[in-house]
Parts: C-alpha cells; sequence; structure tokens
C-alpha cells in the first residue's frame, strides 16, 4: 500500500512539474487598498503602491527570483525610508486560474536603527489579486 501511494505521489509530482512556465510580463493593476500597479518584465519588477492622494513608488526590484519551473515570482524591492527607519518589502506573485490574474503575497517589515524586531507591530502581510 506504501509502494502504491509513493508511486502516485511520485506521478502527480512529475505530472505537475512539466507545467509550462506561466508568462508573467505585463503591467497589472490592483483594486484593493494595498497594491496599486506592478510592471513585470523577464528580469524585473517595478510596484507601485496604493497612497493618498495617488500612488508611492516602490521603485524597481533588487533581486528577483522564479522558483517552481517558473510558476512562481519572488521580489525583493529597495527598503523605502530614511537613516531611522526603513521599511523592507517581498512579494511572491503566482498564477492563478482566471486569464490575466495574478495572486500578490506581500510581506513588509520595518527596521529601526536599533535592530529588527519581528512582532504583530512592526511586520505587515498582505495578499490580493491583480489584473492586466
Amino acid at each position: 500500500m506504501k509502494n502504491r501511494q509513493l508511486i502516485i505521489s511520485t506521478l502527480l509530482l512529475s505530472i505537475t512539474s512539466t507545467v509550462y512556465a506561466y508568462d508573467f510580463e505585463g503591467t497589472y493593476y490592483g483594486e484593493s487598498s494595498g497594491i496599486d500597479k506592478l510592471v513585470i518584465t523577464k528580469n524585473s519588477v517595478h510596484g507601485y503602491g496604493k497612497c493618498s492622494p495617488g500612488s508611492c513608488d516602490w521603485g524597481k526590484s533588487t533581486k528577483v527570483n522564479y522558483y517552481s519551473d517558473r510558476n512562481m515570482l519572488v521580489v525583493e524591492f529597495k527598503p523605502i525610508g530614511d537613516n531611522k527607519q526603513k521599511l523592507y518589502s517581498t512579494i511572491i506573485i503566482t498564477p492563478t486560474t482566471q486569464k490575466n490574474t495574478i495572486s500578490v503575497s506581500s510581506v513588509s517589515y520595518w527596521k529601526s536603527e536599533s535592530e529588527v524586531t519581528i512582532d504583530k507591530m512592526n511586520v505587515m502581510t498582505l495578499q490580493e489579486y491583480l489584473t492586466k
């Protein structure tokens, strides 16, 4: 029985690993209060957050890594802020079953000049869907 489960698991893993690489390139727009726009090219991601009255320019990514046969994109942005306090942001982008729609999960944390403290007060997480 265990051998059978192992064989089935191996086959399923083989099938899922042969899925084509998702083409993330394009400009995506968010409808929630977090991410306003992402411009994705082969080698970079330019992010814009929602601010009042317009958008906050996060700039271009400092690091872009593809995972899971290029079906998951992990992006790091340059810290925003001054010498005393900076906001560090990382986003994870995956395709969805809806055409021209991506899922974006973001994790951001504040770093003060004294040290990094990860707790409920200075770590923000967000998940939203963006469309072309």
